[in-house]
Order: structure tokens, then C-alpha cells, then sequence
């Protein structure tokens, strides 16, 4: 259940990064040192990353709750309250 637990924190940390990452790329294209050319691949690439960065924590977020839903909420509910009466096998 951690590991899962883990695994939603990581995917709502890169959708974070996505954006923040989409936005260096902006900001460097508008720099002096960069060319025309590298200044406009610098743009589309920061494009392209921000659609990605807009898209993909939807179906993350969605992830994230089915994961909880569908397997972390289940499995705590049926797990017993005391460590105790839990065995290996």
C-alpha cells in the first residue's frame, strides 16, 4: 500500500515538474544568446510541453483516484484493525 501511496505522490510531482520544466523552456527562448532558429525550437518544444503539461494531470489525477478508489480504499477496509491477527504465507 505505500509503494501505491508512492506512486500517486510521484505522478502528481511530475506532472510539477512538466510544467515548470515548459516554462525554463519559454523563458530561455526569449533570451539574447539563443538564435533565431534555437529561440523558435526552444518555443515549440516549451509548446509542446505545456499541452502535455495541460493534458496529462487530468488522466493522472484520474489515476491517482482510481488507484486509491479501486484498490488502496478496498484493501484498507478489508485489511484487520490489529497487525496482530495478520500472517505471512
Amino acid at each position: 500500500m505505500g509503494t501505491c501511496a508512492t506512486y500517486r505522490a510521484a505522478l502528481v510531482t511530475v506532472s510539477n515538474a512538466t510544467a515548470q520544466f515548459a516554462d525554463a523552456m519559454e523563458q530561455c527562448s526569449g533570451l539574447k544568446g539563443p538564435t533565431y532558429e534555437a529561440g523558435t525550437r526552444l518555443q515549440a518544444g516549451s509548446g509542446l510541453h505545456h499541452l502535455i503539461g495541460n493534458h496529462m494531470p487530468k488522466l493522472w489525477t484520474r489515476t491517482s483516484r482510481n488507484l486509491y478508489g479501486n484498490t488502496l480504499k478496498p484493501i484498507a477496509l478489508s485489511l484487520p484493525k490489529d497487525p496482530c491477527h495478520m500472517s505471512e504465507h
